[in-house]
């Protein structure tokens, strides 16, 4: 509560685990362009907040399940993205439409990030070499060791800057990468 600079709890869970709430543990959030929150949990999954409505919910209940692990999220016109073992999520966040992008067969383990570039492009992190989706024409480019990246366990964080250059933080340090 700004106007007395104090804290105040809005939600506490959905899950109960034997008989107790158990506790929502955020791991990231974005807000949209109608100042409504979506927070990733490490066991919820999705929660939307609806600002007018003052209510939390798991919108995509039935379409990802009561419980999955989703550690990433962020908006861009329009549309959310997030993703859960080597699914990637897409998002209306006005219809709530989601899409479920499987990656290509070569990516047999989890996404560790995503990020878009000024381009409109979707890269994607994973312990498998980096991707990149061509939202645009539906494909997929593949890079790895063999391209020049250090390592093709990418398990770590990518971000995307205006200018065109690609950070990758993974566990020990940090690299830039140029596409």
């Amino acid at each position: 509560d700004s106007s007395i600079n104090n804290p105040r709890k809005l939600f506490n869970n959905f899950l109960s685990e034997y008989q107790v709430p158990k506790p929502v543990v955020i791991s990231d959030a974005c807000e949209d362009q109608n100042d409504n929150l979506w927070l990733s949990d490490y066991d919820e999954g999705i929660i939307f907040y609806d600002r007018r409505t003052g209510r939390f919910s798991k919108p995509f209940l039935s379409e990802l399940g009561e419980r999955n692990s989703v550690t990433q999220i962020f908006f861009n016109r329009g549309h959310c993205y997030s993703f859960f073992g080597n699914t990637v999520l897409i998002w209306n966040v006005d219809s709530l439409k989601i899409r479920k992008m499987r990656l290509p067969s070569e990516v047999d383990k989890p996404i560790t990030s995503l990020a878009l570039d000024s381009s409109g492009h979707l890269w994607i992190a994973t312990q498998s070499g980096l991707f990149a989706y061509n939202v645009s024409t539906g494909t997929y480019s593949h890079f790895t060791t063999a391209d020049g990246l250090l390592s093709n366990d990418m398990n770590g964080t990518l971000y995307c800057r205006s200018d065109g250059t690609m950070i990758f933080g993974p566990s020990r340090g940090t690299r830039k990468l140029v596409p």
